[in-house]
């Protein structure tokens, strides 16, 4: 893979750590991997940079999951009083 388009799948993964919408957060995770998986299979990435990329958008899911969660906890809670 071109170092380029490794910096640019990376910036698309990193842009999302300032999203507030956890679904639409998980959705274009959706979309950034399998555009990830497309450019390992072809050839256009090493298996090195697909595991990298794979780590950090597992940890971009837990994180909007967390989020999401949280969110539901404060509605919650709020419905309570």
């Amino acid at each position: 893979m071109d170092k380029t388009d490794f910096v640019k799948q990376l910036a698309t993964l990193e842009s999302l750590t300032d999203w507030e919408d956890g679904d639409a957060v998980l959705e274009a995770l959706d979309t950034a991997r399998r555009e990830i998986y497309i450019q390992y299979r072809t050839g256009k990435m090493n298996a090195e940079e697909f595991r990298a990329l794979n780590v950090l958008a597992s940890c971009l899911e837990h994180r909007a999951i967390d989020s999401m969660m949280d969110k539901w906890d404060e509605e919650s809670e709020a419905e309570r009083m």
